[in-house]
């Protein structure tokens, strides 16, 4: 369950009144990660500006402004504490109707914070050895595959789809340890000592099929789902 903090950030950030080009929290959750263990610092005046979109949210008040900006903030913190503590980080992933988590919010809102910095972060992929390469291209494909129809699923893709969620934050920690330098680009990746805490779920029941999954697929199994609109998950809720 998500702490008061999030929920209260979630309905912001959900509300329709907001058009659809603010992030939704598993997206947010996703690009804050993305700029903590960038390779480069990037300041929130900068970061700000992709959360809210083109259009931006509506605020009712400058109190409720820097309360969502505190909001936003805090759990930016949170990420990197998180982070601090090995097998601490749990991603904030949308829920399908079948309890199992969605992943492609997220890996979005990730992609969005690797292209403030580009440049950086493939010198630091370069520079960094095997282990980043190789969570990078992780992250890379999980982009690719977030645009990709499912019916295009190779075997492959099938079974990285069913374990992202648990790479996702073993992936983020080999770029958090070697932004600090203290991952061995000598040494081979290992999965980390402590176990993983279980992903975050945002227990949103998503009634509309993401379409590039299921543009020629009758198989419910194989459809992946999450609200397209504010206003559409606002209706699911309601």
């Amino acid at each position: 369950m998500l702490k008061s903090s999030l929920r209260k950030l979630d309905r912001f950030l959900s509300d329709p009144e907001h058009g659809d080009d603010v992030m939704l929290l598993s997206e947010l959750d996703g690009f804050l990660a993305g700029v903590a263990v960038c390779p480069e610092l990037i300041m929130p005046g900068e970061w700000l500006e992709v959360v809210w979109g083109e259009d931006g949210p509506v605020f009712t008040s400058e109190r409720q402004a820097s309360g969502v900006l505190g909001l936003i903030i805090g759990h930016y913190n949170d990420i990197l504490r998180q982070l601090n503590t090995p097998g601490r980080y749990a991603p904030l992933l949308e829920q399908d109707r079948d309890g199992s988590p969605l992943w492609e919010l997220w890996a979005s809102g990730f992609a969005k914070a690797v292209a403030l910095r580009p440049d950086a972060w493939a010198d630091f992929t370069i520079s960094e050895g095997p282990a980043v390469h190789r969570a990078m291209a992780f992250f890379r494909k999980l982009d690719e595959l977030a645009n990709q129809p499912g019916d295009q699923f190779t075997e492959m893709d099938n079974a990285l789809d069913a374990v992202a969620p648990e790479l996702i934050p073993k992936c983020l920690e080999e770029f958090h340890l070697a932004r600090l330098g203290l991952l061995d680009p000598a040494k081979p990746s290992e999965a980390p000592r402590t176990p993983h805490k279980s992903v975050g779920t945002i227990c949103v029941p998503a009634a509309r099929v993401r379409s590039s999954r299921s543009a020629a697929s009758t198989d419910p199994c194989q459809l992946r789902r999450y609200p397209t609109s504010r206003r559409d998950r606002a209706e699911d809720l309601g």
